[in-house]
């Protein structure tokens, strides 16, 4: 099944209207068919989850991190050149290392979260999709 990967420029902060729902927000909620904890029995249904998941969020986010900037605008930016960009932003490129995340991290001082934690956990900490979990500020713009 393909998706739409594409996510909207954010809005100036304090813009007014309803809050966007990224792409993944979209598919996580109807992939889950309404009822996802209970699909969480199913160990199979688990790790494809999670791991698609991780994969589409994290390119929502190098798309909502870019914003209006071109990929090579933004590569220019974080130090890495548009072609790295290009595959940070693809889901089933799937290859991203700590090292790239961690200077990404830096170059736009914000932080960089990374730890194994429960299902239970795991359902809680993902069910944000705002404009602030998908591009988070920077240390001096919050």
């Amino acid at each position: 099944m393909t998706r739409d990967t594409t996510l909207p420029a954010p809005k100036p902060k304090g813009a007014g209207g309803p809050p966007k729902q990224t792409p993944i927000a979209q598919h996580s909620a109807a992939s889950a068919g309404g009822d996802l904890p209970a699909r969480f029995h199913d160990r199979e249904f688990r790790a494809s989850y999670v791991a698609h998941h991780l994969k589409a969020f994290l390119a929502d986010q190098i798309r909502g991190l870019r914003g209006d900037m071109s990929q090579a605008e933004f590569g220019r930016l974080i130090g890495k050149p548009q072609s790295v960009v290009s595959r940070l932003e693809d889901e089933a490129y799937g290859k991203v290392t700590l090292q790239t995340l961690l200077d990404i991290a830096e170059k736009l001082d914000i932080a960089l979260v990374v730890r194994f934690a429960d299902h239970a956990t795991f359902l809680d900490a993902t069910r944000d999709f705002s404009d602030n979990a998908v591009a988070p500020r920077a240390f001096g713009d919050q």
